[in-house]
């Protein structure tokens, strides 16, 4: 598995940091691709937003903190009402908006085969070294 916040990402934090003009990364994206990640990607290999897949637009993460260990924590489910159409799921995508806009970090996994039956919960956690 790879994760990464990729430059963008750093460079957001920047912005919310020194008060500049910066969305919150709240937003979750799905992807089919296996290309591995590097900091300066700035999209899924393979978004998951086409007509001929209905549901698995970005979903606004609900977001936790955790002062204690310096961690944030972006989580949604995509169900299987909202997903009906197969796909494996290779990558995981945390963006500053519902479409379009940044990319703030990049998750690779297995790969997860989704249908009409099975809902994903996506947890991504991010902390602060």
């Amino acid at each position: 598995m790879t994760n990464i916040v990729v430059n963008d990402g750093k460079n957001l934090t920047l912005k919310r940091i020194l008060g500049g003009p910066a969305n919150p990364a709240i937003f979750i994206g799905l992807g089919k691709s296996q290309t591995v990640p590097t900091n300066d990607t700035t999209s899924l290999g393979q978004e998951c937003i086409s007509v001929t897949e209905t549901g698995y637009q970005r979903i606004a993460g609900a977001i936790t903190y955790n002062t204690g260990d310096k961690t944030a924590v972006a989580e949604a489910t995509f169900n299987n009402a909202n997903i009906s159409v197969p796909t494996t799921i290779y990558e995981i995508g945390l963006f500053d908006s519902q479409t379009g806009g940044n990319l703030f970090a990049i998750s690779k996994i297995g790969g997860i085969s989704k249908n009409g039956d099975l809902s994903i919960k996506v947890r991504l956690t991010i902390g602060i070294e």
